[in-house]
């Protein structure tokens, strides 16, 4: 066993090649293949204990000792449910899937969901919730795993899933049924810290009110996700350094929200919404960051902003569409701090943007009435694109408005034309006591009673092209 070793010591290895290169590779060459005996691998072809071990995936001891499990889960209709650990019958199949997450040992493991559909009552007394765990991994297989809340009007558990911490959902359909006379509170809670939600599909809950997915921790992924006939969203209650990202949503209508972020530490980064009649709602509310998504409007807007109460909203797709009727409160970006680099088009809208510190480098084109309203102190409007606004009413809205009272703004650098049928009233204009701001260098043409509108005395205007 001494040479066994000698040749793992990579130092004299290398010393003993370079000394005389030719006679170590013949020596390598020459020599006898070690056994596994001598290298201590073990029999996996004639070793029964171990070869069954790995193909059904049941407990394995690790080198430090700690155990991992696959506990695998199936419908009995499936034709190789004889090899499953729990088989399910179709009624009260969470009872099944909690066995299976209860055996996994204390250091975690995984539940496998194979193909089929699972049907779901409330099981853990007076919480009303399906299954619980933490700890662990409960996946499924793809699209192929439907969990659904049974039917029936007297079926109504808070949630499907209760995830506590350190743990993950992984690749199923969850289905709130509540065209089947279900009533869930939510199909997912997330109540600790640590916990990933990744690739599943989440349908058919447009009665629910507290949240789709429901959060109340720390260091929560939800990530290539489907949000389909829901009315309320993702929700976060409680907690930090949350991740939306990559996930799609299609709601029957926006109740309470796509995103509900709490005005928590809650980033939102290139999801896809593709929204129907928005009403009284807000379509991301109240996240950190929202960057790089895509939001397409099919119907109408009446009282409801796409972005609302974020901190950062930053390259963004928007397309409005529909016809150009103005929806009184509606806007694309309301009371954010940073809003820049977004392309925001068309739509029944008050406003593409309502109030922000910063308002910069924005392409702007064709809102029914406003561009942007500055309705804030202290704020700076910078480098924006703003093309063919007012479109709702000819000689009545602006490019940038300047609200009541608001002082000591920046409006500088901005590139303001109308070329369409219906123009605004003036292009920039400041309101009733507005005073001490700066307004220099922008192009604005196209206004219908002038270009720029000044009313406050110790405002500057200064070097804008208006012709």
């Amino acid at each position: 066993m001494n040479d066994i070793y000698e040749k793992l010591d990579r130092n004299l290895y290398l010393k003993r090649f370079i000394d005389d290169p030719k006679e170590e590779l013949d020596s390598i060459l020459a020599e006898t293949p070690l056994t596994a005996d001598q290298l201590n691998i073990p029999d996996i072809v004639n070793n029964s204990t171990f070869t069954t071990q790995v193909i059904n995936n049941t407990t394995i001891t690790g080198a430090s000792g700690a155990q991992t499990a696959t506990f695998v889960v199936g419908p009995s209709s499936n034709s190789d449910s004889a090899g499953y650990d729990y088989v399910t019958d179709g009624v009260n199949d969470q009872v099944q899937v909690q066995q299976a997450v209860d055996a996994l040992p204390a250091n975690g493991g995984t539940v496998l969901l194979r193909e089929g559909t699972y049907r779901f009552d409330a099981a853990n007394g007076e919480d009303g919730v399906s299954v619980i765990f933490d700890n662990a991994i409960v996946r499924g297989m793809g699209y192929g795993t439907i969990i659904r809340a049974m039917d029936g009007a007297g079926i109504t558990p808070s949630s499907l899933f209760s995830i506590s911490g350190n743990a993950a959902l992984v690749d199923m359909q969850i289905d709130g049924n509540d065209s089947g006379g279900a009533s869930c509170l939510a199909l997912v809670v997330v109540s600790g810290d640590n916990v990933v939600i990744s690739g599943c599909f989440f349908s058919d809950e447009v009665a629910i009110s507290t949240g789709t997915v429901v959060i109340n921790g720390d260091y929560v992924s939800i990530e290539h996700c489907f949000f389909s006939t829901i009315t309320a969203g993702i929700v976060a209650n409680s907690g930090n350094s949350i991740s939306i990202s990559n996930c799609f949503f299609s709601p029957t209508n926006v109740g309470t929200g796509c995103i509900d972020g709490g005005n928590l530490f809650v980033s939102v980064t290139s999801c896809q919404f593709v929204l129907p009649d928005l009403y009284a709602g807000v379509a991301i509310f109240g996240v950190e960051t929202a960057t790089g998504n895509t939001i397409l409007v099919n119907g109408n807007v009446n009282g409801c902003d796409l972005f609302s109460s974020c901190y950062t909203v930053d390259s963004n797709y928007v397309d409005c569409g529909g016809t150009f009727t103005a929806d009184t409160g509606s806007y694309v970006v309301s009371a954010a701090t940073n809003v820049s680099n977004n392309y925001i088009r068309g739509g029944k809208l008050s406003a593409f943007i309502s109030s922000g510190s910063v308002i910069s480098n924005n392409y702007l084109l064709g809102s029914a009435a406003h561009g942007i309203i500055v309705a804030n102190d202290n704020t700076i409007v910078s480098g924006n694109r703003i093309i063919s606004v007012g479109q709702a009413t000819t000689d009545t809205y602006y490019s940038i408005a300047i609200s009541t009272n608001a002082d000591h703004c920046v409006i500088n650098g901005n590139v303001c034309t109308n070329i369409a049928a219906n123009k605004p009233k003036y292009v920039i204009n400041e309101g009733s006591g507005c005073d001490s701001n700066i307004i220099t260098s922008n192009v604005a043409t196209g206004g219908v009673t002038g270009q720029i509108n000044i009313v406050g005395g110790a405002t500057v205007s200064a070097n804008n092209i208006t012709a």
